[in-house]
């Protein structure tokens, strides 16, 4: 498959350069806090289970300034809260919560953290309609310890080191948050 997307290179916000997977937050460098209001697509909350324990916090979909694909957004967990680019069992709550309301296979959410090509240092993960053939779905995943939702794909199976969650049954969600 190829794609010319001239928008991602022409728009897309400099990216920050990292030297370490776990940088604090930075106030004075751009962040998620600094979107338009119309670049906010909608607020995420769920009345009968709320997301997190801070009823202040404010979890967004926002538009991607430069998108890999068409209706690639960005998911912000707690966006006020300006938590580092490291995943947070609130922001797999999140990406659970909005993988279940989308029923389309070729609907996908990604994390990338600081060393992984991450431009912004703000907690976010990328959701996109994928409907490409993917190599990587057909690569043998290894469980992840005894965690039997958790996988791992390493080198030399894959380009780097990847993990996937699976939740195979909607029955078991509150096992698969734990």
């Amino acid at each position: 498959m190829e794609n010319l997307n001239v928008e991602r290179g022409e728009l897309r916000r400099k990216p920050m350069r990292f030297k370490n997977i776990k940088e604090p937050f930075n106030h004075l460098r751009w962040n998620f806090t600094k979107l338009h209001e119309n670049e906010i697509l909608l607020y995420l909350r769920c009345e009968d289970r709320p997301i997190s324990e801070d009823a202040l916090d404010r979890h967004v979909i926002a538009v991607n300034a430069s998108p890999l694909e068409r209706d690639h957004s960005l998911i912000i967990p707690a966006i006020n809260k300006c938590l580092p680019q490291v995943l947070t069992p609130t922001a797999i709550r999140i990406a659970a919560d909005v993988m279940l309301l989308v029923a389309d296979d070729s609907f996908n959410i990604l994390f990338n953290s600081l060393l992984g090509q991450a431009s912004v240092n703000h907690l976010h993960m990328h959701c996109l309609y994928w409907p490409y053939e993917s190599d990587l779905i057909y690569r043998r995943f290894e469980t992840l310890n005894d965690l039997s939702n958790v996988y791992i794909i390493e080198p030399p199976h894959w380009i780097c080191s990847a993990f996937a969650f699976q939740l195979t049954n909607i029955s078991e969600y509150d096992t698969f948050l734990r």
